[in-house]
């Protein structure tokens, strides 16, 4: 091309722009296709495309090239504010100049971009200028900021550009080694610039990846937005644009069906070509397998071709994407949630697609947080699935968990196999479920009900000896009937199940694959659950080093895994330790997903757990109350997390002292079990057991004792009778027994329990401690005091040696202050009732209960020595914190007051002192 003709160069820029996307190795082929269409078009673009390989693709409109008549005619020119000094591109709409601030106001630098007069018609100057300066008001930390635009004296529109020193987000991705977390985090960012300007009514038209840079810091900044606006004439058509395909602008890899064949575009046009952007940053490739890159066969795969699933592009021939796994675990990864998610965005029917931005930002962030996600909407199926994954408490029916199966599957054999394999095992694993369901035809239950334990039974008999040739299907089989299984409380089955579905994923699959990785650690989980705490929290770390390396230390995956190690190492009494985990945890998933994203909520539960475990009672019963008001708002009233923080609250609402607050919360709290979890599952029973401690703190022995005895026994039968839980529930009825004044009963039960308790937690756990602190006080009320003080002296040096004091410690304690009083040894024990005393008002680590009880024992100490007056004192403060929160304690303290005045011969003070212990009997 000798001299520069604007008019041919309106005819050669959208194929040079197609060129320029090419691979260097396949451009030779392209132009020999065009040769034989256009023999002095072909090579008038390859001498284009010789000058490109001068230029600095890096910069604005990366990968145009600049004529160089341009080059050395409008170096030093004026524009606007502006000197041009250097050409950073060209592309149909004209140049693009890096151009220096000349008016004297500030120093500075910019983008100028001189358009092609004919863009904007004779008759436009005037919108071009007012919409331009409308235009430059929309700001977005995203955007790159449209500074000016107008048209120069001799006609030339043009816009100065915020200058963005950056690189183009593909070779950003490709250099920086993002992972496909990583990628689709940085993708969000260009998602919520791109929403930001749909609700300012502007289209981009044109989005790819040379439209979007990322600067050094990471930050996304998007090119070109509103300039399509700008150059629209009057009547609503389009000026003649370099990247058009019938008369519209784009670049025509990235451009959605309705822009090829010329049709109204909209939103959803830019949602289109977002889909191919990222689709491409995920795999590499395009959605469409093209033998050339003709506008034709361009044209015809947009319109006419499905897009291949991003999965099954990812197994293509080469290396993946630097950053990227390699092209067998890269398909496994994007095989489901993200193929369906990019299907959407890419469908060919506006109507189809996603909304918006916004609607296709919401489900990216949905699978990282490890959420159903819209795009596969409407199964239900496939929602209950994800919700098992999430919450593996929360089935009732193994049926449901049979059909999720069926659907999960069918879409992953989709994804693997040709047509004929698909057909195949779909048919196999449906013949399978239907299966499951014999044992429920009258013809073979005879009239008997069948429960889902022995659907279940029936289905793990016919996994392990039909599906030997599937391993795959049989491990997500085995997964989902273990969910199931401990959905009914059932763990010792599910357990097996966990432990054969981890095994064929390590042999199938390998140690590092994403579904291994998250059987191993629902099988730690379980082994939690079942008391194997040493085994769970071995497993549980390598699991998490796992997923650091693997996918990154903020996927959603590795946060979850680092929050269940955490609950792990906290439920085993080292609440310091697990502290700063859920911390991490916690700032972790606000960064990637949001200060108030749900997947938060249960972090931060079970933090304000650890908080109550350290003391820090207030803080603990604020936090549990903001965490319950998000939850129903956010997850629902009856969501198993919303009932389990609602439950933590009540808990935490006697530490501070309202009891009576705290029962209203724990009856929602099982009434709305027994309707999510049946009424005989261990969670229900286990929320039962705390309503009876409460009950019994309030003195309500009658009903008290009717809850305990039910849950105890239902949580033995549940999780069997040595689970840590179902031996929790017996301390309680331990301490009910002795409410009672049955203590050779409690004194029996706690025995036998006690040796299974260290057996499973250790001497030194904070439940083992409990237990022997109540075995403690089983002694002392059958007079037993030689075998309570040496009980309670244990109890007291164990708990000392965590650094922290803990409720066992004051339990022991008191005990043994109560042993002396009973001893008439008081004189030993002043002293130690003082110290306590002033321990327990300075220390974080006790509750309005301890409190009150260490004023009851320092007033009775120093009564029973004969120091009526100092004694009366805090013996009245006693009865004023105990009747607040404890009032089953504050009896006691209202009898040593009564004794108390009886022997000054204050027998009225006695008298109504005496009604009132009796009152809180």
């Amino acid at each position: 091309m000798t001299s520069f003709d604007p008019q041919r160069w309106q005819e050669l820029s959208p194929l040079l722009d197609q060129v320029l996307d090419l691979p260097p190795a396949d451009r030779p082929a392209w132009f020999a296709t065009l040769r034989e269409q256009d023999a002095t078009l072909a090579a008038d673009l390859e001498e284009l495309v010789r000058d490109h390989t001068t230029l600095d693709d890096a910069g604005f409109l990366s990968g145009s090239a600049v004529p160089e008549q341009i080059q050395s005619s409008l170096a030093g020119l004026v524009v606007g504010s502006y000197t041009l000094r250097s050409p950073l591109g060209q592309g149909g709409m004209g140049s693009v100049w890096l151009a220096d601030r000349s008016d004297g106001r500030f120093e500075g630098v910019a983008a100028v971009k001189l358009l092609n007069a004919s863009l904007i018609g004779r008759e436009g100057e005037a919108r071009f200028q007012r919409e331009g300066s409308l235009l430059a008001r929309v700001r977005h930390p995203n955007i790159s900021q449209l500074i000016d635009a107008g048209v120069s004296t001799l006609g030339q529109p043009y816009l100065v550009i915020e200058h963005v020193d950056g690189e183009r987000i593909d070779h950003y991705c490709a250099e920086a080694k993002l992972g496909i977390a990583e990628r689709v985090r940085l993708f969000l960012d260009v998602l919520t610039a791109v929403a930001f300007a749909h609700t300012n009514l502007i289209v981009h038209r044109d989005l790819k990846p040379h439209n979007v840079l990322v600067t050094k810091a990471g930050e996304v900044k998007l090119l070109d937005f509103g300039i399509a606006k700008l150059v629209e004439a009057e009547d609503g058509g389009q000026g003649p644009e370099l990247t058009q395909l019938g008369g519209h602008p784009m670049t025509p890899l990235y451009a959605s069906p309705e822009q090829i064949s010329g049709e109204p575009q909209t939103t959803v046009s830019d949602v289109y070509s977002l889909g191919v952007m990222l689709y491409e940053l995920l795999t590499g490739d395009l959605p469409y397998r093209l033998e050339s890159k003709s506008l034709a066969q361009i044209r015809e795969a947009i319109s006419s071709r499905e897009p291949l699933p991003a999965s099954r592009t990812a197994l293509r021939d080469g290396a993946p994407p630097p950053g990227l796994p390699e092209r067998t675990r890269l398909s496994r990864e994007l095989r489901g949630d993200l193929d369906c998610i990019l299907l959407k965005a890419l469908e060919k029917e506006p109507g189809r697609r996603y909304p918006s931005a916004d609607a296709f930002a919401r489900d990216l962030e949905r699978y990282l947080a490890g959420q159903p996600v819209e795009a596969r909407k409407p199964s239900q199926i496939y929602r209950a699935k994800k919700f098992l994954r999430r919450h593996v408490i929360g089935a009732t029916l193994a049926a449901t968990m049979m059909i999720a199966v069926l659907a999960s599957l069918g879409f992953a054999l989709f994804q693997r196999n040709t047509a004929t394999q698909q057909r195949d095992r779909a048919e196999r694993v449906s013949t399978f479920l239907t299966s499951l369901f014999d044992v429920a035809d009258p013809t073979q239950s005879k009239g008997q009900n069948v429960t889902a334990r022995e659907i279940l039974d029936r289905g793990v008999e016919t996994v392990d000896h039909e599906l030997v040739q599937e391993p795959e299907v049989q491990a997500a089989l085995q997964m989902t009937m273990g969910d199931a299984y401990q959905g009914l409380g059932l763990l010792e089955p599910a357990q097996a199940l966990y432990e054969k579905a981890l095994a064929t994923r390590r042999q199938v699959l390998g140690p590092d694959d994403p579904d291994t990785m998250v059987t191993a650690n629902s099988l730690g989980l379980l082994l939690e659950a079942r008391g194997q705490m040493v085994e769970s929290e071995a497993l549980l770390r390598e699991v998490l080093e796992q997923h650091r390396r693997v996918l990154g230390p903020d996927h959603a995956n590795t946060l979850n895994a680092l929050n269940d190690l955490g609950i792990v190492i906290w439920r085993q009494g080292r609440a310091r330790e697990a502290e700063p985990l859920f911390r991490e945890c916690i700032e972790r998933k606000r960064r990637a997903f949001g200060a108030d994203h749900e997947s938060v909520l249960p972090t931060l539960s079970t933090l304000a757990l650890v908080l109550r475990d350290g003391g820090r009672f207030e803080e603990a019963e604020r936090l549990l109350r903001e965490v319950g008001e998000k939850a129903t708002k956010q997850l629902g009233p009856d969501n198993p997390g919303t009932l389990t923080t609602h439950l933590n609250h009540a808990l935490s609402l006697v530490d501070v002292g309202r009891i009576g607050d705290a029962e209203p919360l724990m009856r929602h709290v099982v009434e709305r079990r027994q309707v999510v979890f049946g009424a005989d599952h261990w969670l229900t029973h286990f929320s039962e057991y705390i309503l009876g401690n409460c009950l019994r703190n309030l003195a309500r022995l009658d009903e008290s004792g009717r809850e305990l005895r039910s849950a105890s026994k239902a949580l033995d039968r549940l999780l069997g009778p040595d689970n840590p839980r179902a031996l929790e529930a017996r301390n309680g009825l331990g301490a009910q027994l002795i409410a009672e004044g049955r203590s050779a009963e409690a004194e029996a039960l706690l025995r036998e329990s006690i040796a299974a308790q260290i057996a499973k937690l250790g001497a030194d756990h904070h439940l083992t401690l409990s237990m022997l602190g109540t075995l403690g006080i089983a002694y002392l009320e059958q007079s037993k005091f030689k075998e309570a003080e040496q009980t309670f002296t244990e109890v007291r040096e164990r708990a000392r040696k965590a650094g922290d004091h803990t409720h066992a410690e004051w339990v022991a304690t008191f005990g043994l202050i109560e042993c002396g009083l009973r001893q008439g040894r008081a004189s030993e024990f002043v002293s130690l009732a003082h110290e306590t005393l002033e321990l327990v008002k300075s220390s974080n680590a006790a509750d309005a209960i301890y409190i009150g009880r260490a004023f009851t024992e320092a007033g009775r100490a120093l009564a029973a020595v004969g120091r009526l007056s100092e004694a009366e004192p805090l013996l009245l403060e006693a009865h004023e914190r105990l009747s607040r929160a404890h009032p089953w304690h504050a009896r006691d303290a209202a009898t040593s007051l009564a004794e108390l005045y009886e022997r000054s011969g204050k027998l009225n003070s006695a008298q109504e002192w005496r009604r009132k212990a009796s009152a809180q009997s």
